[in-house]
């Protein structure tokens, strides 16, 4: 739910990523499954002017095994997350490669990549491939063990591209996940090409512009989104033409110089042959 407390008449968006999968103060989800776990952002606007935007972080779990329940956060690279936790006694953070931490009630620890905010919550920050895998949270009560999933969208090639050009986009996750599909889409048209994680285009003019990868879950609900921009350059094509634009001037001015000489020369030889006035 986004409270809103002075009364106005806004309008409430909700977000997944950047695409809108909702409005209205409340969404409600049913059936919801582990996917569903991770951001979710309300918007709230007043005469189509943002006036605030707050980001909601939550757990879906899939279950309890040995007293651990189990979660993922799906994320784009670039992104900060936060990772809910139980504000409980003797509250720990476990990661074995990036992050063994305690604090103490009250205190906010940070070493710049990973913050404990003072409700235990773990926030990430600037999310890269090396940062995914399993965060743990322990209590004296229970354990929750959160499975932090980058997700990465790549253009090839990366410079600018020419008409008639193979252009491939690629859509992956640092973790395989059952039942997510992926979808690409263009932001501006919004036209939408394929349902597979992989894209080649031969690039248009029309194809210019931001993709936009789109992951589902099984029911169909957005995950996230993560984006790749196709910009147009100078392809081979157009450098050949400058080449021989150059060749054919350089040869130009090879032959006018050659004239050129070719005149001196000729004017100097019929001034020598003139006899002399006496």
């Amino acid at each position: 739910m986004c409270r809103i407390s002075d009364g106005s008449e806004s309008e409430v968006e909700w977000m997944r990523g950047k695409l809108s999968v909702g409005k209205g103060k409340e969404m409600k989800l049913s059936q919801t499954e582990i996917t569903d776990g991770g951001q979710w952002t309300c918007i709230v606007s007043t005469m189509n002017k943002t006036r605030l935007t707050i980001n909601h972080f939550i757990n879906v779990y899939q279950g309890s095994r040995d007293g651990v329940k189990r979660s993922i956060f799906i994320t784009p690279v670039k992104s900060n997350i936060t990772l809910p936790c139980l504000n409980d006694r003797g509250t720990q953070w476990y990661n074995v490669k990036k992050l063994q931490s305690r604090k103490k009630d009250g205190e906010e620890q940070t070493n710049g990549k990973f913050t404990i905010t003072e409700d235990f919550s773990l926030t990430i920050s600037d999310v890269r491939p090396k940062d995914t895998g399993h965060y743990e949270c322990r209590s004296d009560r229970v354990t929750f063990d959160i499975l932090v999933i980058a997700v990465t969208a790549q253009v090839t090639p990366k410079n600018g591209v020419s008409e008639g050009t193979a252009v491939t986009l690629n859509c992956d996750l640092s973790h395989p996940v059952p039942g997510v599909t992926f979808r690409w889409r263009h932001e501006t048209s919004d036209r939408d090409v394929t349902n597979q994680s992989s894209l080649t285009l031969s690039f248009a003019p029309e194809d210019a512009g931001t993709w936009m990868c789109v992951l589902y879950g099984e029911s169909g609900r957005v995950i996230t989104t993560t984006s790749q921009i196709i910009t147009t350059g100078q392809g081979p094509q157009h450098c050949m033409i400058f080449i021989w634009i150059f060749v054919a001037y350089v040869l130009l001015l090879a032959i006018v110089s050659t004239l050129l000489i070719w005149c001196l020369l000729k004017k100097k030889g019929m001034n020598q042959k003139k006899p002399r006035n006496k």
